[in-house]
């Protein structure tokens, strides 16, 4: 994923908002790094029930980082945490809220989704299960990863 041209396709002032469990939350930060992005805050999504051991992980999260400047509601709107909580669909299905969130706080900037699953209306789309707005082509020369680091 490292090797991703996402450079390519970025705004002068931009967000990503990448999706992490518990267990590659390092992962994440250092991908969206090797992305040019700067790591800004993580959303966590609650879950009634989780897997795995004790205890239980029963969150999900949203790494965000930035990359400029982006205009957002601005700070006088109603205050909202960064978790909330949301029904588990099926198999490694993102809830709405999520979306419907990150449209809420940045309502002026253009969006595309990344490993697309489906066509949402007002995103851009790009991954093998849908139709791709755009082509997101490699690095002509592959990033190393070091210590499961990218770059």
């Amino acid at each position: 994923m490292c090797n991703l041209n996402v450079k390519s396709i970025m705004a002068d002032g931009c967000k990503c908002f990448i999706w992490t469990t518990n267990g590659f939350l390092l992962e994440a930060l250092f991908l969206i790094r090797s992305w040019g992005f700067q790591y800004d805050k993580l959303w966590t999504w609650c879950k009634k029930t989780g897997a795995g051991g004790h205890p239980r992980n029963a969150t999900e999260h949203i790494v965000e980082g930035t990359a400029g400047f982006i205009k957002t509601i601005g700070m006088y709107e109603k205050a909202t945490n960064n978790w909330f909580i949301a029904k588990k669909g099926k198999h490694s299905k993102k809830p709405d809220e999520a979306r419907k969130m990150i449209e809420h706080f940045y309502p002026y900037a253009t969006k595309i989704e990344l490993f697309a699953r489906e066509r949402i209306e007002g995103w851009d789309a790009w991954g093998n299960e849908v139709d791709s707005d755009i082509n997101l082509a490699q690095h002509n020369k592959p990033l190393q990863p070091t210590a499961n680091r990218c770059g």
